[in-house]
């Protein structure tokens, strides 16, 4: 069915700070002030993505003592993450497969990269952007305003119900990626499904950090201490009306660690 309301980027910022993206972003490690805007925007985004049903009351967005919400971007097309590229540029996947440059009071996109596969993340590591696809991860170069030299550096991954998610670079240059279960609950055939993988940047050297993860959807290294955080989708097919599926989880992602799934899961 059609949306009539179109998406729009969300700014989360402490009260009495600007709203103008950062004059010397980062490389290889993004600042703690960028990740945690970045980590919000992505979740706002979800959540006000759907118009309310009618006559439903209007859903107001919480945020932490000391912030302030306001619109940063619109027309947005199901936007599914964002990154601030070496260009000052905010760049944003959209499920609809596009990756698109949008700036502050924008309402109008532009399309810079087309015919992806629902492509749900996307990092920086210099001048390289790898964004996440189902079933694989692409690179693209940035030469001038333009992203050129697309080439999958890892390709053949597991995917159905969910896909690969989020992929973010680490303090030690690799890269890591979420890579969500074929289905709701069941066993996994393949050991990359469910899980949280690592690779170099080149796609080599592919590795699972942590199993058990049903869908991985977010990541983010927390700046100082090298911790990477996942948000985690949980089941959905159990409980009750009251209760109709176990709770989402944050959890830190620890080098061959087990969380559960599909054995067990969160409790409200």
């Amino acid at each position: 069915t059609s949306d009539p309301s179109p998406a729009v980027g969300l700014s989360v910022r402490r009260a009495g700070r600007g709203d103008a993206p950062p004059r010397d972003v980062p490389r290889r490690e993004p600042r703690e002030s960028v990740t945690a805007r970045l980590a919000c925007l992505v979740a706002l985004i979800a959540a006000l993505r759907l118009p309310p049903a009618a006559g439903a009351p209007t859903v107001k967005v919480l945020v932490p003592g000391g912030f302030q919400v306001s619109t940063f971007a619109s027309g947005l097309e199901h936007p599914t993450a964002m990154a601030w590229g070496p260009d000052q540029r905010l760049y944003v996947t959209e499920d609809t497969g596009n990756v698109v440059v949008t700036r502050s009071g924008s309402r109008k996109p532009v399309v810079v990269a087309r015919g992806l596969r629902t492509p749900l993340g996307l990092a920086w590591l210099d001048d390289d952007l790898y964004v996440s696809e189902r079933g694989r991860l692409s690179q693209y170069s940035l030469q001038g305003s333009s992203l050129v030299s697309r080439r999958t550096v890892l390709r053949g991954l597991p995917f159905g119900r969910h896909q690969q998610d989020n992929v973010v670079v680490g303090p030690d240059g690799r890269l890591y990626l979420g890579s969500g279960s074929t289905c709701d609950v069941c066993r996994e055939r393949d050991r990359r499904s469910a899980t949280v993988l690592s690779l170099r940047p080149d796609g080599s050297d592919l590795r699972v950090v942590a199993r058990g993860l049903r869908n991985p959807f977010g990541l983010a290294f927390q700046p100082g201490t090298g911790r990477l955080y996942a948000s985690v989708n949980g089941q959905d097919e159990i409980g009750t009306e009251a209760h109709p599926e176990p709770a989402e989880s944050v959890v830190v992602v620890r080098q061959g660690a087990f969380y559960g799934w599909p054995r067990c899961w969160p409790s409200y």
